[in-house]
Parts: C-alpha cells; sequence; structure tokens
C-alpha cells in the first residue's frame, strides 16, 4: 500500500512539533560547533590586524614572513570552517533522526559518530559540487536542476549510507518524480526561513548601527550565532520532506 502524502501543513507542523520538543538538544548541536568558531573567528581578526601593516610582500621594508604567517592563518582558518561545517551537517541530521526515533544521542556521541563519516561524506559533497559544475557549463538551467536533484545526497548518506555517486543517484530517484512539489515546499520552507532570519537581522544591525570598529564585527558574529540555530528549521523541514517523498516512492 503506497504511503499517505503528507501536506505542507503536516510537514510543517512535524517540523515544528521536532525542535519543540527537542529545542535545547538540537541548540547544544549548534551551539558546540559554532561557538568555538566564533572564537576562532576572532583570532583570525586578531593575526590579521597584528600584521595588517607587514602583508605586502611586494613592498619594501614589508616583511614576507608576517605575510606568510598571515596567509597560513587564512588557509588554516577556511580549512577549519569547511571541516567543522560539514561535521555539523552530519551531526545535526542524525540528531533530528535520534529526536524522530525518541531515540537519546548526546552531541559528544552526535560529534563522534560524525568525525567517524567525515571522509565520505565530504566525497559526497566533492561529487555534488563537480557534477553541478559540469552541467552549469552546458546552461545554467540545467546546473540549476541537477543542484535541486541532487540536494538530498547528504541526507542520503547519513541516513540510508549511501556512498558517493550512489547517494546523487538516489537523491534524483526520490525527488524527480516529485520535483514541482519538491520545489514549492522548499521553497515554503525556504522563505520563511530568511523572513526570520531578515528579523532578527534587521533587529541586530539597529542595535550595532555603526559600519566602523567592532559593530560590523559583533553584528557579523551574532548573524551568524542566529542563523546557525534557525537553520535548524530548513534542515529539520528537509528531513521529514526527505522521509516523504522516499517512502512515497517505495
Amino acid at each position: 500500500m503506497p504511503a499517505i502524502r503528507k501536506s505542507l501543513g503536516r510537514l510543517l507542523k512535524d517540523t515544528f512539533f521536532l525542535i519543540k520538543q527537542n529545542l535545547f538538544s538540537l541548540a547544544s548541536i549548534v551551539a558546540a560547533v559554532y561557538i568555538p568558531l566564533c572564537v576562532l573567528f576572532l583570532l583570525f581578526l586578531g593575526t590579521a590586524s597584528a600584521f595588517k601593516d607587514k602583508m605586502d610582500i611586494l613592498s619594501a621594508g614589508k616583511s614576507v614572513l608576517s605575510t606568510i604567517i598571515f596567509i597560513v592563518s587564512l588557509a588554516g582558518f577556511i580549512t577549519a570552517v569547511f571541516l567543522a561545517t560539514m561535521i555539523f551537517s552530519i551531526a545535526i541530521i542524525k540528531k533530528i533522526k535520534a529526536c524522530d526515533e525518541k531515540k537519546n544521542l548526546s552531541a559528544k556521541e552526535a560529534y563522534q559518530a560524525s568525525s567517524a563519516l567525515l571522509g565520505p561524506f565530504c566525497i559526497v559533497i566533492f561529487w555534488v559540487l563537480l557534477k553541478v559544475s559540469l552541467w552549469s557549463l552546458l546552461f545554467i538551467v540545467p546546473g540549476i536542476v541537477f543542484a535541486l536533484f541532487y540536494s538530498f545526497a547528504q541526507i542520503a548518506f547519513i541516513l540510508d549510507e549511501q556512498q558517493g555517486l550512489s547517494a546523487l543517484v538516489s537523491s534524483r530517484k526520490i525527488i524527480q518524480p516529485y520535483f514541482w512539489e519538491f520545489v514549492g515546499k522548499s521553497f515554503v520552507a525556504g522563505l520563511i526561513f530568511f523572513v526570520v532570519s531578515g528579523i532578527f537581522r534587521l533587529i541586530i544591525h539597529r542595535i550595532f548601527p555603526s559600519k566602523v570598529g567592532w559593530d560590523p564585527i559583533t553584528a557579523s558574529i551574532l548573524d551568524n550565532l542566529v542563523n546557525g540555530f534557525l537553520g535548524i528549521f530548513p534542515i529539520t523541514f528537509g528531513y521529514f520532506l526527505y522521509k516523504d517523498l522516499k517512502e512515497r516512492g517505495c
């Protein structure tokens, strides 16, 4: 017997209910990675400020060593942000699944499990970027379409252990029969996120209106923190949408 199609309202209700029931445990997953990244960002700014007068190797009297230190710091910061983002993406979906199944999964356990999957997960991300880039070379529209087809590749990897290209194939098979339904429901969820995020951003920039000094830095940090916590909503919605489309396609 085919699964019953869940309406947009039902998906939103399931999403809000799961978040409401597990708000603090889900927030702990976000805090565990976003707060250290904010601290790392401040450290990077400190490094950049310390060497800002010595980073032009083409000018006389400038320190080559200072420039190298800055470049290494920048590369280290970018690498740390990328790896932390990948591990977080795995951990949050694992936590949402555990909450949905009424299982206990601490932030520590979620991140330990995520670290072990980091390599294969990055391979899936690499294939998504490569495939979308290749389709985009033909024309922008095929690139967008296939980016949408591969939207569930990460979830397919985490929930169904689909490795490499198999995750992309699985994502496309799930989405393609319900393409416009997927686009429509995802658009509504994204719109809700951006509206709420925009309201918080407006408030933050009203509190820190200056374009100089620490105001823009503080506003940027708070922006990222708020969006990190608000991002629980579209990820949870995507989880329920994935389950719904997959069950109906079986």
